[in-house]
């Protein structure tokens, strides 16, 4: 009976992601997640040899996704920003629900799917390296927007590496967290 109680999860793993495009449907699969996260052993446990292996990794991502930010707005900049990005620069203002969404709701359910969802059956199944760049590119592809998607598809990479060193969803949003933040930071400076 414990199998059968999360049949309906197996399947719809794969096919999940495309809930983030209708927005309406965000608030069911925040609580669908949650219902799943507690209802499995959840852990928030890490080694301080690994913090230190993160901290490195994020200091080299940085550079690496500040300079393919920069040369995809060069490169693409026929293509036009996110909608919700367009939206903060022409109304000249942000609403707190967007910063919420922006720097919680979104954070949290796109880890809690796209690492540990999506990145630990796909890990069964075909390594980490293939899982890791397959979780990266569908993460890139549901953002809807080819001006962001070489910049998301490294911090999918980045945010994937650490969820295969910590087993940590947690520290995954976290990263998610401070990159929307200063995406956030760089859009209303604008």
């Amino acid at each position: 009976m414990r199998n059968n109680e999360f049949a309906w999860i197996s399947y719809g793993k794969y096919l999940g992601g495309l809930l983030f495009i209708v927005p309406q449907l965000r608030p069911l699969l925040f609580c669908l997640f949650f219902y799943f996260i507690l209802k499995t052993k959840f852990k928030f446990e890490i080694k301080i040899n690994r913090v230190y292996n993160i901290l490195f990794l994020i200091l080299l991502f940085i550079p690496i996704i500040i300079l393919i930010n920069a040369l995809s707005f060069y490169l693409l900049n026929d293509f036009s920003q996110q909608k919700i990005v367009t939206s903060i620069i022409e109304k000249e203002h942000i609403s707190y629900s967007q910063v919420f969404s922006i720097l919680v709701f979104s954070p949290v359910i796109e880890e809690l799917y796209f690492r540990k969802v999506l990145l630990e059956e796909l890990y069964k199944r075909i390594g980490s390296l293939w899982s890791i760049f397959t979780t990266s590119l569908y993460f890139s592809i549901i953002h809807l927007n080819i001006l962001s998607f070489p910049t998301l598809l490294a911090l999918g990479i980045l945010l994937g590496t650490i969820f295969q060193i910590t087993k940590s969803v947690i520290l995954c949003i976290i990263v998610h967290v401070l990159f929307n933040f200063f995406m956030l930071c760089t859009i209303t400076m604008q």
